[in-house]
């Protein structure tokens, strides 16, 4: 079997995507995580 590396994009890639594609006029991001 061989390893290889592979290419995982986080939340500010998407984001970032979106933001070029100018299909978006205006758009907000927040966190969302588990309360402790």
């Amino acid at each position: 079997m061989i390893n290889q590396a592979q290419f995982q994009m986080g939340y500010k890639g998407y984001i970032q995507l979106a933001q070029r594609s100018g299909q978006y006029l205006d758009m907000s991001v927040s966190d969302v995580r588990e309360m402790n």
